[in-house]
């Protein structure tokens, strides 16, 4: 099964990967990120299976494993940039709650990518299930602190979400809408509303961590990736390389 994806293709060839059926669950120094310690509370490759997926996306991502240490697992992530593209990578990871008792806190951290900046216009990182994203209910003008988006269940208060070229902070969370501070742009209905992300574009790392996911015994979390290639990119895709880092944590 082919998982690359724009606006107009989505190819489903091979079958599936078989996972285990569960539920789902609700520039910067990684070593300085404020609220981790190594080794604290340690999850362990016995706790939780992080799984890539090297099945589905024929030839167009690449993978560095390593194994969990120190509650921290490891990977340089590379993923296809095409002229002109937004490529989107759904499911490039499965993160597995496999113990029988511990509740996990996990976020994705990165500081950015390695590869020729005129590459890419932006590259996304999201943890989520489903409809991980919304799309913009209406139109929405530089000035404005309400973003209408129609399920607010993947976003919280203090998260930055991103929407076109602009993060936001979120200080309020209503029924149907994300209280924001005031926007600086305008954007257009049908925009996506990214919940929190990291984020990098041409010129910088925007944000270098996801929203913290909280995994039960038995749930799983998927990362996904977005990529919009350029159109100034010289040939017709180029392999870009993220470190990531997957910060494992157990919930008290």
């Amino acid at each position: 099964m082919k998982h690359v994806t724009n606006v107009v293709l989505m190819a489903f060839f091979l079958g599936l990967l078989v996972l285990p059926v569960v539920g789902v669950g609700s520039l910067v120094s990684l070593s300085d990120f404020e609220g981790f310690v190594a080794g604290a509370n340690t999850v362990t490759g016995e706790d939780v299976n992080i799984i890539p997926n090297v099945q589905n996306f024929n030839g167009y991502v690449e993978f560095a494993p390593s194994e969990i240490a120190d509650g921290v697992y490891r990977d340089e992530v590379g993923v296809t940039s095409f002229q002109r593209q937004r490529a989107t990578y759904r499911g490039l990871y499965t993160v597995y709650n496999v113990s029988d008792n511990k509740t996990v806190s996990l976020q994705l951290i990165s500081t950015g990518l390695t590869g020729a900046s005129d590459a890419y216009e932006s590259l996304i990182v999201s943890l989520g299930d489903g409809d991980y994203t919304n799309a913009l209910a209406t139109d929405v003008a530089a000035g404005s602190a309400v973003i209408p988006v129609n399920n607010t269940s993947y976003y919280g208060v203090g998260d930055y979400v991103y929407l076109g070229t602009e993060l936001a902070q979120v200080v309020e969370i209503g029924a149907q809408e994300l209280v924001v501070e005031p926007l600086k742009q305008d954007h257009v209905v049908g925009e996506t509303v990214y919940p929190q992300s990291i984020v990098v574009t041409a010129d910088a790392l925007v944000h270098p961590q996801t929203q913290s996911f909280i995994l039960g015994p038995g749930e799983r979390v998927q990362v996904h990736v977005v990529v919009q290639g350029t159109a100034s990119l010289l040939k017709q895709d180029q392999m870009l390389h993220l470190p990531l880092e997957f910060r494992l944590t157990e919930v008290e």
